[in-house]
């Protein structure tokens, strides 16, 4: 048995807060090996549990679970759609930043501004136009980080 396999396991377990805690446990581990188990767990029933595996995907770091997370910005709960966000941040993988200028206009202003975060994190200058778009939020946690973020592309 490997060291991350009763983890594996336990991703599949009837308790939400076992497969909680197990994801978490993979993430602190940060396995390669677990990247696809904690990608399929990106579909969990629980937000919870969902939103653990995208932290935990963000801990491992690794490219290859980029798309699970891209697909993962669609989620219906706003907490993993944040956890998805930062994720991607700690990954780095350029890929997913159409995904994330399109996530820009998620309706949840939390969501709004850990995306502008990851796109400023990412140095992505194809979406400083969207960006400047959120100026005009009437949202001040929107308007800050959207500033904030336009002055980190102007320092570059």
């Amino acid at each position: 048995m490997t060291k991350i396999q009763k983890h594996v396991e336990a991703l599949k377990h009837k308790r939400r807060d076992t497969r909680r805690k197990a994801a978490y446990t993979l993430g602190k581990i940060r396995d390669q090996e677990a990247v696809s188990y904690l990608a399929d767990t990106l579909r969990d029933v629980d937000w919870e549990v969902r939103s653990a595996a995208a932290w935990a995907l963000g801990e491992i770091g690794s490219q290859a679970a980029t798309p699970d997370l891209v697909n993962a910005l669609r989620d219906d709960s706003g907490g993993v759609r944040v956890g998805v966000a930062q994720a991607l941040r700690k990954i780095g993988d350029r890929a997913a930043v159409p995904r994330l200028i399109e996530a820009l206009d998620d309706g949840n202003e939390v969501v709004v501004a850990e995306v502008t975060n990851t796109l400023a994190s990412l140095g992505e200058k194809s979406a400083v136009p969207a960006i400047r778009k959120l100026l005009e939020s009437s949202d001040p946690l929107v308007h800050m980080t959207a500033a904030r973020a336009l002055r980190k592309f102007e320092g570059e």
